[in-house]
């Protein structure tokens, strides 16, 4: 658990957001364009900004 998670003095940090289909549990795997639940397949892709040239 400790590559998911970080204790730092009382609190837990979660590293990885769960899913939010499934629910707590259930990390979302990062990747390069998007988050991808590996129980379920839900997907939420990682927005770029467009700024101007």
């Amino acid at each position: 658990m400790s590559k998911y998670m970080k204790v730092s003095g009382d609190t837990i940090d979660r590293l990885y957001t769960a899913c939010p289909e499934c629910g707590p549990g259930f990390f979302m795997g990062k990747h390069k364009n998007r988050s991808v639940c590996g129980n379920c397949g839900y997907t939420e892709f990682n927005q770029k900004k467009k700024g101007k040239k």
